[in-house]
């Protein structure tokens, strides 16, 4: 169901919710990115842009299919984001809609396919050649199989199975673009 952005904000903000709420952008490769804690956005990422810089990009993008992840976090907040009202008022001006469960505790949400190639990608840039036998043994561990859809539930586990088989120096940055 098609909801605007700002709906689907106010909505986990009154369920006060922490996590991450990524849309995927039409004719994009990267995820437009908005962290939550306790149902206020501390942290926006879409690309290299991060916080007001990626709140202004918003007025270009043309989301497609929208999902939370729930718990994911950065560790940094954002020092030049507006105040949490400002920052609401910002995203009902720009007037954004994405494909989006009625419910978004309940929605049966499938990740498509270029999130998952964008996460393939992320995981050969920061692991090299070692991502091919993590992500494998990734989809293994899941009992997934590459190339099948899969559900945000799915995707989650997936995401967190391959920070747990990443070694440490290599885990941060992985934990900076998927939550941990």
């Amino acid at each position: 169901m098609e909801r605007n952005l700002a709906n689907v904000v106010a909505e986990l903000g009154r369920l006060k919710k922490t996590g991450m709420l990524a849309a995927s952008v039409k004719n994009g490769a990267s995820l437009f990115k908005l962290f939550l804690r306790a149902g206020i956005i501390y942290h926006m990422r879409y690309e290299s842009l991060w916080d007001s810089a990626c709140l202004s990009k918003l007025a270009e993008l043309d989301l497609n299919a929208g999902f939370f992840l729930p718990g994911a976090r950065v560790d940094t907040a954002s020092a030049d984001l507006p105040s949490p009202e400002e920052l609401f008022a910002w995203i009902q001006r720009a007037d954004k809609k994405l494909d989006w469960g009625a419910d978004p505790e309940a929605a049966q949400v499938y990740i498509e396919t270029g999130v998952l190639v964008k996460l393939e990608e992320d995981l050969f840039r920061i692991a090299g050649p070692m991502a091919s036998i993590v992500l494998q043994n990734a989809y293994r561990s899941c009992g997934l199989k590459k190339g099948a859809p899969l559900s945000l539930e799915e995707f989650e586990y997936l995401v967190q199975t391959i920070k747990e088989q990443l070694p440490d120096e290599l885990k941060q940055a992985f934990v900076k673009s998927y939550g941990g």
